[in-house]
């Protein structure tokens, strides 16, 4: 079969963006799965692929003052985290801020659910 068809066919499936892409972080697997589910459930695809996304990258849930709050992890050769701090605040900037107010919406329910 061509990747083409293989593609369109239903035996390829993206994986849905409410299961945590990164289970080996397991410190944080259950809020992101919960924070994953409301983000898809409240705001759809969008917003979900793109915190999915931010996991993929290594990005961790943190308990803040009043909230959850996200953090990047860092690994300067890129293989299993965000190489730089740097990279990812631009990525944040770029994708994220839109979604600001969403997502630390998202975050408070998260802490509440905890």
């Amino acid at each position: 079969m061509s990747l083409t068809k293989h593609l369109q066919s239903t035996e390829h499936k993206r994986p849905p963006y409410t299961i945590d892409p990164r289970p080996d972080l397991q410190d944080d697997h259950e809020h992101w799965t919960k924070l994953l589910n409301l983000a898809m459930d409240k705001h759809g695809e969008q917003l979900a692929g793109i915190l999915h996304g931010f996991r993929c990258g290594g990005t961790r849930l943190k308990r803040g003052r009043n909230s959850y709050v996200l953090r990047p992890d860092v690994d300067p050769t890129g293989t299993v985290a965000w190489p730089s701090v740097e990279e990812y605040e631009e990525m944040r900037n770029k994708y994220l801020a839109p979604w600001r107010e969403q997502v630390m919406e998202l975050l408070k329910e998260v802490g509440k659910r905890a």
